[in-house]
């Protein structure tokens, strides 16, 4: 087998209990959750020199290797999708990704990612594809906003570092049903994953630890715009946490549905959005050549700015 990259990691205090594939899924960014399962059923990964399954909970000093095998060659054919470019130097290439598309392949989806049109992009249409986009980050399917890609080792594994680390500040922008508690604060609440429960990843008392700043920026009653900031990086974060705090996200189809229910009891005739309300608005983090600051910005999609302009006409004839 040729692997396409090994990993090596030390499982730490605070990740003790963590499932072996969420540790996977957090610790290795750009590969979807079906394939770290399926890496781990083929045998490409080892917890102290031993195959485990997918749910086997860690424990602090564990020695945790990983090399996943190439994937098949149809699953990243550069294709010619426009793509909104953000910044674009020798080692980057940011962009605002819209809704409803998906990062990167997946084993049902090999098609139409942002992966797919970052090959085209920087292999002019090249079929043979000689460079390889690599994802920094990962952000959901249904939002949108800044996501930010390498174009060498050497830029992946320093800005995935700073990731790792925690030293990259991170602006999104999410209309929420009703308010939080308070106008700006700290959501404080651990989030882990259950295969009996639906949607598997939720607020949960041995979860890891997940920190949210929030404030708001505007209220449009009964929504709320409101700018968040995740402090860690857990999957769903800003979606868990807001429908934890009482004020789901509007258009969010997963997280927050029975707030959202309540919402709607209490509000029969309201508008909703067509998608998610939740946009990665801006980055802030060391540039891993010149080491200066890199500050980006992506505005608002233009459906999200309509539906923003329909609540504000609602309320100043109110």
């Amino acid at each position: 087998m040729t692997a396409e990259f090994t990993r090596s990691f030390i499982v730490e205090e605070s990740e003790s209990r963590v499932r072996l594939d969420h540790f996977l899924e957090q610790r290795i960014v750009g590969l979807s959750r079906g394939r770290i399962r399926s890496a781990i059923l083929r045998g490409e990964v080892t917890v102290d020199g031993q195959h485990r399954e997918s749910g086997r909970r860690l424990l602090p000093g564990q020695h945790i290797e990983v090399a996943i095998a190439r994937t098949p060659p149809l699953t990243m054919i550069p294709e010619e999708i426009p793509l909104s470019i953000v910044h674009e130097d020798d080692d980057l290439l940011v962009v605002d990704k819209p809704s409803g598309m998906f990062v990167h392949p997946t084993h049902r989806v090999h098609a139409g990612t942002l992966l797919n049109a970052a090959a085209w992009h920087l292999n002019h249409g090249n079929p043979s594809m000689t460079v390889k986009p690599l994802l920094v980050h990962r952000l959901d399917r249904a939002t949108s906003g800044l996501l930010v890609m390498s174009k060498t080792a050497t830029a992946h594994a320093r800005v995935a570092k700073l990731w790792m680390e925690r030293r990259v500040e991170k602006r999104y922008i999410g209309l929420v049903a009703g308010r939080f508690a308070e106008s700006e604060g700290v959501i404080d609440a651990p989030i882990g994953s259950s295969r009996e429960q639906h949607p598997g990843f939720r607020v949960m008392a041995d979860g890891r630890p997940a920190l949210t700043k929030f404030r708001e920026i505007e209220r449009l009653d009964p929504w709320t715009l409101v700018e968040m900031e995740p402090l860690t990086g857990r999957t769903n974060q800003l979606r868990i946490h807001a429908a934890h705090a009482g004020a789901a996200l509007a258009g969010d189809d997963l997280h927050g549905q029975a707030e959202l229910a309540a919402f709607r009891a209490a509000h029969p005739a309201i508008e909703e959005p067509s998608r998610l309300f939740l946009h990665a608005s801006m980055l802030r983090f060391q540039h891993p050549a010149t080491r200066v600051e890199l500050e980006l910005h992506a505005g608002l999609p233009e459906e999200l700015e309509a539906f923003l302009d329909i609540q504000r006409r609602q309320k100043r004839r109110s």
